[in-house]
Parts: C-alpha cells; sequence; structure tokens
C-alpha cells in the first residue's frame, strides 16, 4: 500500500504541477489578447490565431518604429539647419549693428567740427586801446 500511496501523491502532485502549467499558458494568452489592438482578434480567436496576430502586431510596430526613427532624425536634421541660419542670421544683426554704431560714432566725431565756428586768433592789439594812447 506504501507504494500505491506514493504513486498516487506523485501523480496528484504531477496534475497539480501541470494545471499550474496550462493556467499560466492560458494567462499569458489572455495578456496577449489585451495587448493587441480590439480590431486584431475576434473575441474566441484560437491559441494559433493569437500567437500569428501578435507576430503581425510586433511586425507592424517595429516597422512604425522605424518610420517614426526615419521622420525623428529628419526632423533633427531641419532643427539643426533652423538652429545655423539662426545663427548666421543673428551674426549677420549683430554685424550690421556694429557698423551702424561705428558710422554714428564717426559721424558724431566729424559734426562737431564742423558745427563749432573756428577760433579767432588773438591779435596782438591791446584789448582796451584807450590805455596806450596819450
Amino acid at each position: 500500500m506504501g507504494d500505491d500511496m506514493r504513486a498516487m501523491q506523485r501523480k496528484e502532485h504531477h496534475n497539480r504541477l501541470e494545471r499550474q502549467r496550462r493556467d499560466d499558458i492560458k494567462n499569458r494568452f489572455n495578456e496577449l489578447r489585451r495587448v493587441l489592438p480590439d480590431d486584431a482578434l475576434g473575441s474566441k480567436a484560437s491559441r494559433a490565431k493569437v500567437l500569428t496576430a501578435v507576430a503581425d502586431y510586433i511586425e507592424d510596430m517595429e516597422t512604425r518604429n522605424q518610420s517614426l526613427e526615419a521622420k525623428k532624425q529628419q526632423l533633427q536634421r531641419q532643427l539643426l539647419e533652423v538652429r545655423q541660419a539662426v545663427a548666421n542670421h543673428e551674426a549677420m544683426l549683430q554685424q550690421q549693428q556694429q557698423q551702424q554704431q561705428q558710422q554714428q560714432a564717426s559721424q558724431q566725431q566729424q559734426q562737431p567740427q564742423q558745427q563749432q565756428p573756428p577760433i579767432p586768433m588773438q591779435s596782438q592789439q591791446p584789448s582796451h586801446p584807450q590805455q596806450f594812447t596819450q
């Protein structure tokens, strides 16, 4: 009887492990169904259909990811070009501003000389001629 009891316990243990394995597989398939878009499967799709739909979905997502990555790289290149154009434009504006400031400074230096009348030279004549006359 001891051997029969052991065999029965082993069988029960094996059956319990097998049931857990099947439940785990069932749960994993349910997770796969939840990940898929609603229109990818019918409500009672077979496991083979679930696996096929998941494989197709992964392939579609990889293709989409590659496309988005290419678009991202294109936008990064455009952003770099725009930043460079802005930097060039700012440098040009700064150069123009410096040139204008230099021109204004040059004009201001020339204007005071032109506006002031020449200072008359003082002659050596006495400022009060009456003092020297007798």
